[in-house]
């Protein structure tokens, strides 16, 4: 992934989704985010979200093509996050569950 640029349209509604299930606004890396308590849980990056779940998960959903390993600014992957794609607000609303599970396990990490 090169582009590191995130839509403002989907920043906005990931942090109307996030607020809605008790998450904060914040950054990561000057990119929008959402914490649960003090973990981060999903950034805007790029061309879609990075969302902190167990690592089976992670699995699960690159081995369906759902995501990629997210690897903000080509670094090194980061544990326990994959990035899916999200273009649109639309698209934001259709990882709603997603996002609720990020939330959730960030959460729980942080307990």
């Amino acid at each position: 992934m090169t582009e590191d640029r995130w839509q403002p349209e989907v920043a906005e509604r990931m942090t109307q989704i996030g607020a809605h299930l008790g998450a904060r606004p914040g950054h990561m890396f000057g990119h929008p985010a959402l914490y649960a308590g003090r973990r981060l849980a999903v950034c805007a990056y790029g061309s879609g979200l990075g969302l902190k779940l167990p690592a089976a998960r992670v699995r699960e959903l690159i081995d369906t093509d759902r995501a990629v390993h997210f690897e903000p600014y080509g670094k090194t992957r980061m544990h326990e996050w994959a990035h899916v794609p999200a273009a649109t607000r639309d698209h934001v609303d259709e990882l709603t569950n997603l996002i609720t599970e990020a939330i959730e396990f960030a959460h729980a990490a942080g307990s």
